[in-house]
C-alpha cells in the first residue's frame, strides 16, 4: 500500500495520500456503502490525470472519481485508488460571450455565480446537492434539474470535452466531428456506431438508453458516449459548456393536501384535459414535500408556519414559465393553495425545495433515514397509481418512509426511517427492495437506486470493454451485498450507533470518552452541506479558507466515526494527522446550527485534540494560550515596558519563534490596570456605596480580552445597566470562560474551569442574579461547552440563565423595559454578526442578531450589514502562526467590504471580531456595547 503510493507520488505534481487517516475520511459517502480505498490521489491537472490512470492500468488498479462525496449510490467508493479533483482542478479557464470552460472540481454552485455576477447567464441542470454539486458529478450523471421540463439534461449543453481513457490517452472531443483521434482507435469507434445503432434501434432497457442520441447523421457524437458514463468509459478533465440567459421567474403556486396520494392525483390532472378541467401550460417545476418534512421544517424555521397550513400531508411546488397563469387551476386541483409573488417568498420556497431532502436528518431517536431508493421514474398518467402501490408495499412491510421529488417529471425518492440497530434490518430492506422492484416493473418504469441498478447489461459491457478492456475505470456494480469490484464494500446500514469501546491502559492514558459525544457524530451522513461557499451560510470557515474537504465537518465526524465503529485502531488518536485534522476547526459552533444533522464537530475536535494532548503533552504556544490569563496577570503589572517591547520588531521575532505568535498580527496593547483588579481596588479604598437595586440583578462575566486589554467596554456595560436600573455586580472570583482552553484540547483546565465558574455561577442564579457576559463566545462555552463535564441539572440552569450582554438588553427591550433615550449619532457603521452569536441564538446568517437590532434604535445611525462571511478570527485561530495566513484569507471577503469609503467604522459584538477587522481593514471597528454607551451620554 505505502510503496504504490509512494511510486504515484513521484509520478504526478499533485499530493498522494495513504495514511490509515486519510483512508478513513474517503471511504464513505452520502451512500449506505462504506469501502476503505487504496490511496488518495489529488490531481494538479490533466497531465496528474493521466499519469495516474496509466499506473494504475499497468497494475490493474481500479480508478474511482470524486467530486464531493455526496451521491447516495456509491460509486466513489472503492478498493482502488481514489481521485479527488476539488482541491486543485477546480479552475475556470475560460468564459466567452455564451460558453465556459472549466475543469471538473470545481462547485457548480460556485461556477454559476461567477457567471451570474459577470455575465447575468448560468448553466441549467444542477441536480443533487445544488451547494456541493461539482461539475464533473453533473457531466458524469448526465444531470437533469429541478426546471428539467425547460432545460432538459446537462448533455444539452456540452460544447467540448477533454477526457482521459483507461491507458492514459487524453482525447479532445467536441459535438460537430472527432478530432485528435489515433488511427489505432479507427476500428474500435466502427464498432462503436454498430453498437450505438443496436442501442437506438433496439428494445432492451440497459443503462445505456440514453445513447438513441448518439447518432448524427450516422456519425457518432462521442461526448454522449462519456456524459452520463460515470466515469466508467473515461475521465472527463476539462468541459467548454454552452451558457444560457439567467431565466425570469413566473407563476408559482404552493398546492397543499391531505394525503401524498391527492397530491399524485392532482399532478395526474395538472397534465392532461377533461370536461371539467383544462390545465394550463406545463409547469416547469412540480416538487413534492410530504407531511414528514413539513413537520419538521415548520418546528425549525418559524418563517413557514404561516405559510404551511398545520395539517398538510403533501405540498406541490408548481412553477409555470409564464405570468399569465390563472390560480383557477389550483382552486381546482387544491382548496388550500398560496400563490408566491415576491422575491422574498420565491426565495423562501427555493430554500425549502433544499432542505426538505436534509431535514430528516435532525431527527433525534434511533429511527434514522436510509438513502435507499432514489429518482423511480414513471409516466405520469400512472403516479396516482403508483403512488398507491408503494404505500400498500410500505404497509405490507411495516416500513416509515418519506417520499419527495421531482414529481412532475414523473421522478420519486424513497426514503426509509428504519432503525438501524435492528438485527434483521438488512433483511427488510432488502425485501423492501424486491417489491418495489416488482412494482417498477408492473408499470414498466425505470429505475435508479442504491440496491437497485441495471448497468450490468451485455451492450453496455460491449461497449466498457472498447474502452477500457481491463474494467480500470469507475464501479458498475451496486447492490446490498455487492460492492465496487467486489469484496471491499460493506453496508454502513448493519453497523450499530456505537459500540462501546474496551477499557484499555492506552484509552485511560488518552482520557477517552467517546460516549459523550458519540450520538451526535453519528447522525453525520455526508451530506454535504459543510461544503457550501454562498453567502447565506457560514459552515466550516475552515474548508472555505482552503477548500480541502480533509478540513470539512463531515471529516472529523468520519473519523471520529471511523474510531467508534474499530475501523480506526485507538493509537492513531497520538498521529499529528489527526491533531491537525481537529485543529482546522475555529470552534465556532456553526455547526450546531448550519449541519442538517447538528452534529458537534467542535466537542468531537476538543476530544481528539485532547487525546493527542495526553500522549504528547501540550506545546508551549497552546500551553500559553490556555493559561494567558495567568501570564497576563503578571504582565500588566508592568503594562508600559510590555506595551513598549511588544512593539519593537525584535522582540515580535523572538514570539514568532518561542510561543508563534505571528509577526504581522497586531497585539493590543495591555491596560495598566485590569478591570477586575480595579473593581477589587475601589472595593478595599473606596466607601461602601449604597447599591440601587432595581427589579432585575445581574452579575457581569468579564472575558480575557476585556479584563486585560479593553477595560473601557466593561465599564461601558456597567454604565449601561446601572443607567436602566439594574443592580451589577462583578464576582471577584471568576475564572476566564475557557474558550482558549477548549479551543488548545485542554482537557483538564476545561474541566477545572468550568467546574469552578458553575459553582460560583450556581450561587449568583440562587440569588436571583442572571449571569450577564461581554462576549457571545464566553456565553457559548458556559452554556454549551460546559455540560459536557457538569452535572445534567447545572448545565440545564446555565443554560437559562447565562446570555451575553446585547441579547439580554434587547431581551429587556422587548418587555418594555429599555430606556431608549438615545442621543443621534450621525455616521455610518458596517455590522458584522459573530459566528457565535448567530449560533448561541440559533439565528439564520441573515437574520438580524440582538446586537444589530439594538444599533438600529440609535437615531441617525446608519447600520450597514455586512454578510461576508467569518472573519477568521476564531478566538485565538488567528493569533497562530500556523493559521495566520488562512485567518486573513477567511476575513479578506469581510475587510474588502469594510473598506468601502462611505464607511466610517465597523462594529460586531465580539471583542477578537472587531480586532481582527481593524488589523485586516485599517478602519476602527467598536463593539455595539460602546455605541450604546456613547448614545446614552
Amino acid at each position: 500500500m505505502s510503496r504504490t503510493g509512494e511510486e504515484l507520488q513521484g509520478l504526478i505534481r499533485g499530493d498522494v495520500r495513504f495514511d490509515d487517516i486519510t483512508r478513513q475520511l474517503y471511504s464513505t459517502d452520502a451512500s449506505i456503502y462504506q469501502c476503505r480505498p487504496l490511496c488518495v490521489v489529488f490531481p494538479h491537472n490533466t497531465d496528474d490525470v493521466a499519469a495516474a490512470v496509466r499506473f494504475a492500468s499497468e497494475h490493474r488498479i481500479p480508478v474511482h472519481l470524486r467530486g464531493s462525496g455526496t451521491g447516495t449510490r456509491g460509486d466513489a467508493l472503492g478498493e482502488g485508488i481514489v481521485l479527488d479533483f476539488t482541491k486543485y482542478m477546480r479552475r475556470i479557464f475560460y468564459t466567452g460571450l455564451d460558453s465556459v470552460t472549466a475543469e471538473p472540481g470545481i462547485l457548480m454552485r460556485r461556477l454559476n455565480g461567477i457567471l451570474a455576477k459577470t455575465q447575468a447567464r448560468h448553466i441549467p441542470s444542477v441536480t443533487g446537492n445544488p451547494h456541493s454539486t461539482t461539475v464533473g458529478s453533473v457531466l458524469a450523471r448526465n444531470a437533469a434539474g429541478l426546471y428539467y421540463r425547460r432545460d432538459g439534461r446537462i448533455d444539452t449543453c456540452v460544447l467540448e470535452l477533454k477526457t482521459v481513457l483507461a491507458n492514459g490517452d487524453v482525447l479532445h472531443l467536441n459535438r460537430q466531428h472527432l478530432i485528435d483521434v489515433a488511427e489505432e482507435h479507427e476500428s474500435e469507434l466502427n464498432t462503436g456506431i454498430q453498437l450505438a445503432q443496436e442501442i437506438a434501434y433496439g428494445k432492451e432497457y440497459t443503462y445505456c438508453q440514453r445513447l438513441s442520441k448518439i447518432l448524427n447523421e450516422r456519425k457518432i457524437d462521442l461526448t454522449r458516449y462519456f456524459i452520463g458514463s460515470r466515469g466508467t468509459l473515461g475521465i472527463i478533465v476539462e468541459a467548454t459548456l454552452q451558457t444560457l440567459p439567467l431565466p425570469q421567474r413566473g407563476s408559482a403556486y404552493a398546492l397543499f393536501f391531505e394525503s401524498i396520494k391527492k397530491a399524485a392525483a392532482a399532478v395526474t390532472q395538472l397534465n392532461k384535459s377533461t370536461a371539467e378541467f383544462t390545465p394550463p401550460p406545463a409547469p416547469v417545476l412540480c416538487e413534492l414535500i410530504d407531511r414528514r418534512n413539513l413537520i419538521l421544517i415548520r418546528e425549525q424555521d418559524e418563517r413557514y408556519k404561516s405559510l404551511i397550513p398545520p395539517d398538510t400531508g403533501a405540498l406541490l411546488l408548481v412553477e409555470f414559465d409564464t405570468h399569465n397563469v390563472d390560480a383557477a387551476f389550483a382552486e381546482t386541483l387544491s382548496p388550500q393553495y398560496y400563490q408566491i409573488k415576491t422575491d422574498e417568498h420565491y426565495a423562501l420556497f427555493d430554500e425549502l425545495i433544499h432542505r426538505a431532502p436534509l431535514v430528516l436528518q435532525r431527527l433525534h431517536s434511533e429511527v434514522k433515514p436510509v438513502p435507499l431508493i432514489e429518482d423511480i421514474t414513471v409516466a405520469v398518467e400512472s403516479l396516482e397509481e403508483f403512488v398507491a402501490g408503494v404505500m400498500n408495499v410500505l404497509q405490507e412491510h411495516q416500513i416509515t418512509a418519506s417520499l419527495s421529488g421531482h414529481i412532475g417529471q414523473g421522478q420519486i425518492c424513497i426514503t426509509p426511517l428504519v432503525d438501524l440497530s435492528q438485527p434483521d434490518i438488512l433483511t427488510k430492506l432488502r425485501t423492501f427492495a424486491d417489491a418495489v422492484r416488482t412494482l417498477v416493473t408492473h408499470y414498466n418504469t425505470g429505475v435508479d437506486t442504491a440496491i437497485i441498478c441495471n448497468t450490468n447489461s451485455t451492450l453496455y459491457k460491449k461497449i466498457k470493454y472498447l474502452f477500457d478492456p481491463h474494467n480500470v475505470l469507475g464501479s458498475i456494480e451496486n447492490g446490498i451485498e455487492g460492492g465496487a469490484r467486489g469484496a471491499g464494500r460493506k453496508n454502513r446500514v448493519s453497523e450499530p450507533l456505537f459500540s462501546p469501546l474496551p477499557v484499555s491502559p492506552l484509552a485511560k492514558q488518552l482520557r477517552w470518552e467517546p460516549q459523550r459525544f458519540a450520538e451526535t457524530v453519528m447522525r453525520c451522513n455526508n451530506c454535504g452541506e459543510c461544503l457550501r461557499y454562498d453567502r447565506k451560510s457560514r459552515i466550516c470557515p475552515a474548508f472555505r479558507g482552503t477548500s480541502t474537504q480533509f478540513y470539512t465537518p463531515r471529516s472529523k465526524a468520519a473519523f471520529v466515526r471511523g474510531i467508534l465503529n474499530n475501523d480506526l485502531e485507538l493509537n492513531v488518536l497520538t498521529d499529528r494527522a489527526a491533531y491537525n485534522l481537529a485543529d482546522s476547526c475555529l470552534q465556532c459552533r456553526m455547526c450546531d446550527t448550519e449541519c442538517p444533522s447538528e452534529t458537534d464537530i467542535a466537542q468531537a475536535a476538543f476530544e481528539i485534540k485532547s487525546a493527542y494532548n495526553s500522549a504528547h503533552g501540550l506545546a508551549l504556544d497552546e500551553l500559553v494560550m490556555s493559561r494567558l490569563d495567568t501570564l497576563l496577570n503578571v504582565l500588566t503589572a508592568v503594562s508600559c515596558p510590555v506595551n513598549a517591547l511588544l512593539r519593537n520588531r525584535f522582540v515580535r521575532w523572538l514570539l514568532e519563534k518561542i510561543i508563534h505568535v505571528p509577526r504581522g498580527q497586531t497585539i493590543p496593547p495591555l491596560a495598566k490596570i485590569p478591570f477586575l483588579r480595579n473593581v477589587q481596588l475601589s472595593r478595599w479604598f473606596s466607601r461602601p456605596r449604597i447599591e440601587y437595586f432595581g427589579t432585575e440583578k445581574v452579575a457581569l462575566f468579564v472575558d480575557t480580552y476585556t479584563n486585560f486589554f479593553d477595560t473601557k467596554l466593561a465599564e461601558s456595560a456597567v454604565r449601561i445597566l446601572e443607567h436602566n436600573g439594574i443592580s451589577v455586580e462583578v464576582p471577584l472570583h471568576q475564572k476566564p470562560a475557557g474558550v482558549a482552553a477548549f479551543a488548545a484540547g485542554h482537557k483538564s483546565l476545561a474541566s477545572a474551569l468550568a467546574h469552578s465558574n458553575t459553582a460560583l455561577f450556581a450561587d449568583y442564579i440562587r440569588q436571583g442574579y442572571r449571569i450577564v457576559t461581554l462576549n457571545p463566545a464566553a456565553a457559548s462555552c458556559i452554556t454549551q461547552d460546559y455540560r459536557y463535564f457538569i452535572e445534567i441539572n447545572d448545565a440545564a440552569m446555565l443554560a437559562e440563565n447565562v446570555t451575553d450582554f446585547c441579547t439580554f438588553i434587547w431581551r429587556r427591550h422587548q418587555e418594555g423595559k429599555l430606556l431608549t433615550n438615545f442621543k443621534p449619532l450621525p455616521c455610518r457603521i458596517a455590522y458584522h454578526a459573530p459566528c457565535r452569536s448567530i449560533a448561541l441564538n440559533r439565528l439564520r446568517t441573515d437574520e438580524p442578531t440582538p446586537a444589530e437590532l439594538l444599533l438600529r434604535l440609535i437615531p441617525e445611525l446608519d447600520v450597514q450589514r455586512l454578510e461576508n462571511g467569518c472573519c477568521g478570527g476564531g478566538g485565538s485561530y488567528g493569533f497562530r502562526q500556523k493559521h495566520y495566513k488562512q485567518s486573513l484569507q477567511i476575513g479578506t471577503p469581510l475587510c474588502k467590504a469594510l473598506k468601502e469609503p462611505d464607511i466610517d467604522f465597523g462594529s460586531s459584538d465580539c471583542t477578537l471580531c472587531c480586532w481582527q477587522m481593524t488589523h485586516g481593514s485599517r478602519k476602527p471597528a467598536k463593539h455595539p456595547i460602546c455605541l450604546l454607551a456613547e448614545a446614552y451620554e
